[in-house]
């Protein structure tokens, strides 16, 4: 963070007296902190203080001042993978997410949308936790952090829950109601067109400083690690992101794929176990992906009673079997995963069903759960613009994302050129 100019020196005294009733904590009245406010309303002293005064009654109301003794419920830890290792050359903390792997549409079908967000406030609560008590080489305080976001294995499941939209843009909404000014950068790896599309609809909530200190890297390493190793010095970087530190956390490489994607089920010996989904267009795809953990299984595909992909026995080789059918009616198709051939045998299926919706000329995905009733009544969700709306959308033109953020937004009553309300609370 820059030090105060004369004039902020100036501002800071004047913003000292607006808010000396607040009985404000040793981490929250230097002059760093106070400066915060003042520079995120753009020298506003009645912004500023109306923005800390909200922030102070927030952290009331949740507890903040308490949160890192609250110990989040596994169902949160196992799932958000995230580490605190790491300096720059100024001695500012690293914070990693690996955002990519976590199944945002899941966690808040387990009803933890408080958990998640309170689990979100903790780790700004920790980073900057860790700021304190630092100082840059010039002897100047520590007062924010760099984080780095790795995508790899977003997919479209979250676009396509409300719910889980809304709990990411919560997340947001938080940071950048009650911590402005302690982002020092924002380094987004393996960015994939789902994360751009989760991009358009989040940027509207961001102020401009933040924004100014996005960046988004692609989907390959050859060209992302470089810039990252601009950023922070090789021997404060595990190999994975191009460096040279030994990870101190189990958690820094998560493995590849996105196993909460993925439904698991035991199917008894000589029994069977049907997943049904149901195409609401002519030339929607249905696309599988599975595996058994020992033994094999047989799998066909029908559609009324007619067979559309013949039964085939399916070895377990310990990977994934994988396969795509394009639609050719309307109506209910069914996934059929047959042990009846085993007497005495139970199998482990791990399995995955997404619907591809290909309406128009662009393709959106859709996730969908075979058990899931509400999903299975709006199996396909997304409604595709005409590509005149393109002048309006912001990453460039003829991108499918560009049509397909509108269309998400419209269905799930997402404002993507305003901010919306904050949100105060967990609950």
């Amino acid at each position: 963070m820059v030090e105060p100019t004369q004039e902020e020196l100036k501002l800071l005294k004047l913003f000292k007296k607006k808010v000396d009733d607040l009985e404000l904590t040793s981490g929250q009245s230097t002059n760093h902190d106070l400066l915060r406010w003042i520079r995120a309303r753009n020298n506003n002293l009645e912004k500023a203080e109306e923005m800390l005064r909200k922030s102070i009654a927030w952290r009331r109301e949740n507890d903040i001042d308490n949160i890192l003794t609250w110990t989040a419920p596994a169902d949160i830890t196992s799932r958000c993978h995230v580490k605190m290792e790491g300096s720059d050359e100024d001695n500012s903390p690293i914070l990693t997410s690996f955002l990519g792997r976590v199944d945002m549409k899941r966690i808040y079908q387990l009803g933890l949308r408080g958990e998640y967000l309170k689990f979100s406030s903790q780790l700004f609560e920790r980073i900057l936790e860790k700021c304190r008590n630092r100082t840059t080489r010039d002897g100047h305080p520590v007062t924010q952090f760099i984080l780095i976001v790795d995508m790899e294995g977003f997919s479209s499941s979250t676009l396509m829950s409300k719910g889980a939209i809304n709990m990411s843009l919560d997340y947001l909404k938080i940071f950048e109601a009650n911590y402005p000014e302690t982002l020092k950068k924002f380094v987004l790896v393996n960015a994939n067109n789902v994360t751009m599309m989760m991009y358009n609809l989040a940027k509207h909530l961001m102020s401009a400083e933040t924004m100014r200190k996005f960046q988004i890297l692609g989907t390959e390493p050859s060209k992302w690690k470089p810039v990252l190793l601009e950023i922070v010095p090789a021997d404060q970087l595990c190999p994975r992101f191009g460096g040279t530190k030994k990870c101190e956390s189990s958690c820094c490489c998560p493995d590849v794929g996105n196993k909460d994607l993925y439904q698991s089920v035991t199917i008894g010996a000589g029994k069977q176990f049907v997943q049904q989904i149901e195409a609401q267009e002519i030339g929607n795809k249905i696309k599988w992906a599975f595996s058994t953990s020992a033994y094999d299984i047989q799998f066909s595909v029908l559609y009324n009673d007619d067979i559309v992909v013949p039964q085939k026995k399916i070895e377990a080789s310990g990977g994934m079997e994988e396969g795509t059918l394009e639609c050719e009616h309307t109506g209910v198709y069914t996934l059929l995963f047959n042990n009846s051939h085993s007497r005495f045998r139970s199998k482990q299926l791990s399995y995955q069903v997404q619907l591809l919706n290909c309406a128009s000329d662009w393709v959106n995905l859709c996730w969908y759960e075979g058990r899931d009733q509400e999903t299975k009544k709006n199996g396909s969700i997304c409604q595709t613009l005409t590509p005149a709306l393109t002048d309006v959308t912001s990453i460039g033109h003829n991108h499918p994302e560009d049509i397909t953020v509108w269309s998400i937004a419209a269905k799930f009553e997402v404002n993507p050129w305003g901010r919306n309300e904050i949100s105060h609370g967990f609950t």
